[in-house]
């Protein structure tokens, strides 16, 4: 119902371009990216690779530095943004509930696993 809380969890967003990364380097290189207006410190990002990291310190827009060492080289990886937070249901019809929220990337999609206080 409209005006119930829900918590969003795992809600991720793919960021633009793609990224690179070396075996025992924090440092995410991105190619085609916008690190400077897509992420923040203390972002949590999910990688391609299956590596779930904080981002320490945005360098540029296509260099991030994660909080851990990054145990992976791969190139043309994919970065989504993800974060969890509570928020109160503004829309609903039979098959979608909307909540006020708002994100640093700029991509087109999001994906939430939604669970409702009773």
């Amino acid at each position: 119902n409209v005006g119930d809380i829900v918590i969003l969890t795992d809600v991720s967003k793919r960021i633009s371009g793609t990224a690179n990364t070396t075996s025992g380097s924090n440092t995410v290189t991105g190619v085609s990216s916008n690190f400077i207006n897509d992420i923040i410190e203390g972002d949590i990002i999910v990688l391609s690779t299956g590596n779930t990291e904080t981002v320490s310190n945005v360098i540029s827009a296509t260099s991030l530095i994660t909080q851990n060492t990054i145990n992976v080289t791969n190139t043309g990886i994919t970065i989504n943004l993800v974060f969890n937070d509570t928020k109160t249901v503004t829309f609903v019809n039979a098959n979608t509930i909307l909540v006020d929220t708002s994100f640093t990337t700029n991509s087109s999609f999001v994906t939430a696993l939604v669970q409702k206080f009773e």
